[in-house]
């Protein structure tokens, strides 16, 4: 392997992998020297690699000195354009085991069904290609808990072994669908939304891993990297950077729990909820409570709220509250009598997406869903955008009219 500087912009690769135990090293050739890196990254690049061609890859356990705080200080925030701009981003998910090349050619066939518009076999059985077991243990990889890397991906490549599917996968459970393809769109506190139970190799990257995905400015003190800090000070400095200025915040060495002290103003009880994923917008109704707090988010709010993709699921019975000195509400729910925070930002889903909605329920067989109605839905690239084209999809009878010049407007 060679360490490249042109000075020009060149197609690279950038592998996507677990460190895994470092303790027992392997060894490569670096410019003609000894360089150690750990067994999982030498084994991906084994199957990386190309007797044939020269491939260009990133590799960030090369690349960036892990040993040199500064230099990973001025190499985290640009992670994000790293892999946004890779050619191909390569993800590793490790040996074959656990018929992983059965669970590949499950997903691959899932691929030609989605892709064909046609609907999976009744009987997800073997002999239909379908293999469940083999899907579910592939899943349980610890490259499945990683960060972010492949949601700013613009082309991906999975691998486990020999077993290889090309191709963006914008529906992956991997790739959150509102992965911003510009700084500007998702605070900090939407981010740890999403990503506050995914692994990472060192504690300060539950935090520095997004720094180069939110619009928050990047300089805020508590947002400057600092990996000579101990974990709890930069949790605690985090954490009060996102919750209001009134609460006490209270960590421990080690540990990713933040206990806090504060008031809160109940606005309601989550009465019902709308489907779950975590990588698409949740939808709930809210039964509001009589105070003047909860009468302010019921004039704006009807009835409906929303979240962004979550890690973790709103139910029903859970309370919508509003933190003091915070602008929008949280979701709690009670846990051995305290009560936790499940979302930080919630929002209200609007009265267009609740105008469509109340259409498409009584309008029937005969709803007008034209190829100018989805023109008009898919417009705006935003996320109310995409949640009203959902439901017209939803209440198009399966065949919505999902035409050249729709597909050229989206």
């Amino acid at each position: 392997m060679r360490l490249r500087d042109t000075g020009k912009a060149h197609h690279y690769e950038a592998p996507s992998y677990v460190w895994g135990n470092q303790n027992d090293p392997q060894t490569i050739l670096v410019d003609g020297g000894d360089f150690q890196i750990g067994q999982n990254l030498y084994t991906a690049l084994l199957y990386i690699r190309d007797d044939q061609l020269v491939r260009h890859l990133w590799v960030d356990a090369i690349c960036i000195n892990h040993n040199d705080e500064d230099e990973k200080a001025r190499q985290f925030p640009l992670m994000r354009d790293i892999y946004g701009h890779a050619h191909r981003v390569l993800v590793w998910l490790g040996n074959g085991a656990d018929n992983s090349d059965q669970a590949f050619e499950t997903i691959r066939l899932a691929g030609e069904w989605a892709l064909a518009g046609n609907t999976p076999p009744q009987e997800l059985t073997p002999q239909s290609g379908f293999h469940k077991a083999a899907c579910l243990e592939l899943l349980k990889r610890d490259w499945f808990r990683r960060i972010w890397e492949v949601g700013v991906a613009r082309d991906i490549s999975i691998m486990c072994g020999t077993a290889e599917i090309h191709g963006l996968m914008s529906g992956a459970i991997a790739r959150p669908r509102y992965i911003p393809s510009t700084r500007g769109e998702l605070s900090m506190a939407e981010l740890i939304d999403m990503y506050h139970t995914r692994a990472a190799t060192q504690l300060h990257d539950k935090v520095y891993a997004l720094l180069g995905l939110t619009c928050d400015d990047p300089k805020a003190v508590a947002l400057i990297l600092d990996y000579t800090a101990p974990w709890d000070r930069v949790l605690e400095r985090f954490v009060k950077y996102i919750l209001p200025s009134p609460f006490r915040v209270q960590t421990l060495p080690d540990h990713e729990s933040v206990f806090l002290t504060g008031k809160g103003y109940t606005i309601g009880q989550i009465s019902s909820v709308e489907g779950y994923t975590s990588s698409v917008r949740q939808s709930f109704t809210i039964t509001f409570v009589y105070t003047s707090c909860a009468a302010h988010f019921k004039e704006k709010w009807v009835s409906r709220g929303i979240i962004g993709p979550s890690a973790k699921p709103v139910r029903q019975d859970d309370v919508l509250i509003l933190l003091q000195g915070a602008s929008k509400p949280s979701v709690i729910r009670l846990f051995e009598g305290y009560p936790i925070i499940i979302v930080l930002a919630a929002k209200s889903r609007g009265p267009a997406q609740d105008i469509m909605l109340f259409l498409c329920k009584h309008g029937g067989e005969n709803l007008p869903i034209t190829e100018d109605v989805l023109k008009v839905a898919v417009s705006h690239a935003s996320p109310a955008s995409l949640a009203m084209v959902n439901i017209l999809c939803k209440y198009a009878g399966g065949n919505p009219p999902i035409t050249q010049d729709v597909l050229k407007v989206a």
